[in-house]
């Protein structure tokens, strides 16, 4: 039951309750309004591209991966760093991270170059029956941080795929 003082609050007159009102429509359209000015952004594809080594020192192995990083919204993204790990054969092989200032326009794709360490164990873990496969599975997950305004800020990614061993030889 409604207490009558609360009643007759919420039934007052239009010209007693006209500010409260207008603010109250001023709210809510400025809440509709705003809705679309930061627009949710889809998780980008990413798939391997390619591997380098780059330097064996220690027991530490230094890699740059390329991903190809797919857009599939409807507006450009600023990538302005990524960070990942590296499966391969279902071992944990790499992880890194790499600041980056890449724009990808709406429904285009871009390289993104990310450099990545692996610890000698992790390797021979990962490729141990490397001449007996003919391909090596790989599973890539991590982070990909967007520019201002972007909503979210920091999108997830994972993907899986196969490599041909030769693209872990050099």
């Amino acid at each position: 039951m409604i207490p009558k003082r609360l009643l007759r609050k919420a039934t007052m007159s239009v010209g007693g309750c006209a500010a409260p009102a207008f603010m109250l429509l001023l709210v809510l359209v400025l809440m509709v309004g705003c809705a679309g000015v930061g627009k949710r952004l889809q998780p980008p594809r990413v798939q391997i591209a390619g591997i380098e080594l780059r330097q064996m020192k220690g027991l530490e192995a230094v890699f740059r991966v390329d991903l190809r990083v797919m857009n599939g919204n409807e507006s450009a993204v600023e990538i302005r760093g990524v960070d990942c790990s590296l499966e391969i054969n279902g071992k944990p092989f790499a992880a890194g991270v790499s600041r980056t200032g890449v724009k990808i326009d709406s429904f285009e794709t871009e390289i993104v170059p990310v450099t990545v360490y692996s610890s000698v164990v992790d390797m021979v873990r990962g490729v141990f029956d490397l001449p007996t496969r003919k391909a090596l599975s790989y599973r890539i997950s991590g982070r990909v941080r967007l520019g201002a305004g972007a909503i979210p800020s920091l999108i997830p990614f994972s993907a899986e795929g196969t490599l041909a061993p030769e693209m872990l030889r050099q």
